[in-house]
C-alpha cells in the first residue's frame, strides 16, 4: 500500500512527466493512459483512486495530443492466476465469474483488455474516454 502523496506522484506526476516528454519528442504521438472505472472527472471524490485518476485524465486532456485514449476498465480478471497472491485476492478470482454473469459490462479479462488497447492504439477511436462497457463493445467488434 502507498500513502495518498505517493499515489499522487505515481498516478499524476509520473503520467504527466511521461506525457510531456513524449509530446516534446513527437508532437504527433498517440498517448494512452490506462485509467479505471470510477475515475472522477470532477476531482471531488473522497476516494483517492477516483479523484487522482480524474485529475490525471483532465490534465492529459489539456495537452495538445494528436490522439489521446483513456480506457477506464472495471474489474480486470487475469487469465492466468499467479502462483503466489495475497489471500484476499482469492476472493476476486471467485467473484469474477459472478460479476461477469450478473453485470457483464463491468468486467473484462486481461487478454481482452490487452487486445482492445492494441487495437485502439493502432486504429484510434472517436472517443477519448472509454468506459468498461465500451471497451467490451470494441472487443466484440474486433473478434
Amino acid at each position: 500500500f502507498v500513502t495518498k502523496e505517493e499515489y499522487h506522484v505515481i498516478t499524476y506526476e509520473y503520467a504527466l512527466a511521461a506525457a510531456k516528454t513524449m509530446l516534446e519528442a513527437n508532437p504527433a504521438i498517440t498517448f494512452l493512459f490506462l485509467s479505471g472505472g470510477g475515475a472522477d472527472s470532477k476531482e471531488k471524490s473522497r476516494i483517492t483512486f477516483a479523484r487522482e485518476k480524474g485529475k490525471t485524465e483532465n490534465a492529459l486532456m489539456r495537452l495538445p495530443f494528436k490522439r489521446l485514449i483513456i480506457p477506464r476498465p472495471g474489474g480486470i480478471y487475469p487469465i492466468t492466476k499467479p502462483a503466489k497472491i495475497p489471500f484476499s485476492y482469492n476472493f476476486f478470482y471467485w467473484l469474477y465469474p459472478v460479476v461477469k454473469l450478473i453485470a457483464p459490462k463491468q468486467a473484462i479479462t486481461s487478454v481482452e483488455l490487452a487486445k482492445v488497447i492494441l487495437y485502439l492504439i493502432k486504429n484510434g477511436n472517436n472517443k477519448i474516454i472509454l468506459e468498461n462497457w465500451e471497451l467490451r463493445q470494441v472487443f466484440k467488434q474486433i473478434q
